[in-house]
């Protein structure tokens, strides 16, 4: 911070000339040589609770390197209050796992240019993500799915050296596995079959979580009606015997994921199968 002092003076002779000198506690130094200039400007560069500045004065036509009068002006500097840092992301959670995040931190206080370090905690440990560097940005790719991930951001001012925050923020961000897919679904028997044949169905799911469910309807004439056929399971077959011959059979496979308890897919796959009348005895 810049002050300027200004002196007045009275009896004596005038012009009068001035000389300044500042003390931190221990030693006198010398801010600015006689002059007939009433006027100082000093930028303090360190904290110090005990300046104290001594103004000298003395009459046009004195020589003598001392003072005819003078004044103490005590003049603390405070340490600038500590930096704060604010995080935003270019993502909101939940993000799913392999996706990129950018955090972009923002710090007031302290003195810049500010330093950041990062950290992500999974719930029971704490990890360094990026040392103390002058990046506000973060870029963060987790490759694991995890509802309680937490980073947090720590900034300290220029010059600070001390492996610590003056500031810091937690962000939450939740990375959720991505939903259940259905890689595959294959009969035992290839369409067409006829009338009282046994088919067995076998899914496969990808994503998601681990043991999945699924359930398996019926249409019959490519219309709005579906006739349930196995309601959720962790079963991944459907074993059908038709009884009605029909060109139009669909079966619809839906699967979702361990814990899920709404009533509708993840991810779901129609399957059409014809069945043939039953051949006519010759």
């Amino acid at each position: 911070t810049t002050i300027t002092f200004t002196a007045a003076a009275t009896s004596g002779s005038a012009p009068y000339q001035f000389k300044w000198w500042v003390n931190d506690g221990t030693t006198w130094t010398l801010l600015q040589n006689w002059s007939t200039s009433n006027t100082l400007t000093w930028t303090p560069t360190v904290a110090n609770a005990a300046y104290k500045l001594s103004t000298w004065v003395r009459s046009s036509g004195n020589p003598a390197d001392t003072y005819e009068g003078y004044q103490f002006t005590n003049f603390a500097i405070t340490p600038p209050p500590p930096a704060t840092v604010s995080v935003t992301a270019d993502k909101t959670p939940p993000q799913t796992p392999s996706t990129t995040i950018t955090f972009t931190a923002a710090a007031t206080s302290g003195t810049a240019p500010y330093q950041f370090k990062w950290w992500v905690n999974d719930g029971t440990t704490w990890t360094l993500l990026q040392n103390w560097s002058t990046s506000s940005t973060l870029t963060w790719t987790p490759t694991v799915a995890n509802a309680a991930y937490k980073l947090s951001t720590w900034v300290r001012s220029s010059g600070n050296s001390a492996d610590t925050y003056e500031g810091y923020q937690f962000t939450d961000f939740t990375i959720t596995p991505p939903p259940a897919s259905l890689s595959s679904l294959n009969p035992d028997k290839s369409a067409p079959q006829v009338v009282g044949t046994t088919v067995t169905f076998t899914a496969a799911a990808t994503g998601g979580t681990a043991p999945y469910q699924f359930k398996s309807w019926l249409n019959t004439d490519g219309g709005p009606a579906w006739t349930l056929l196995q309601n959720w399971s962790t079963s991944n077959t459907l074993t059908w015997t038709p009884t009605v011959a029909n060109p139009a059979y669909q079966i619809a496979t839906w699967v979702r994921s361990s814990g899920k308890t709404a009533d509708t897919y993840e991810s779901n796959a129609f399957t059409s199968f014809a069945i043939n009348p039953s051949p006519s005895p010759p």
